[in-house]
């Protein structure tokens, strides 16, 4: 089950990933694009579905994992950036 939802888990990131890039400018989308290829690529070189139900060695299984993730906290962390310097622009214009 934990395979079928981290898929799930993939899908939803990809989804969300795509439609916030379409709000940014193109250095953005640009930035989403390289974070969705690098989540999707180490996610997939994670997923040794085979090897799992095999009960066989999954070396570096774990190191993928964590890269794939980390590139989408980065992304999620990046955001809170943009997001946070939209607002200050905003008041800026707004008081200034």
């Amino acid at each position: 089950m934990h395979l079928v939802l981290s898929a799930m888990t993939g899908l939803f990131v990809t989804a969300y990933v795509a439609t916030t890039a379409v709000a940014f400018g193109w250095a953005f989308r640009l930035y989403s694009i390289v974070t969705l290829v690098t989540a999707l690529l180490f996610g997939l070189l994670s997923a040794q579905v085979d090897r799992i139900e095999a009960g066989e060695p999954t070396p570096y299984m774990g190191l993928l994992e964590r890269i794939g993730i980390g590139a989408w906290l980065l992304w999620i962390a990046v955001v809170a950036v943009v997001l946070i310097r939209g607002r200050t622009g905003e008041r800026r214009v707004r008081d200034g």
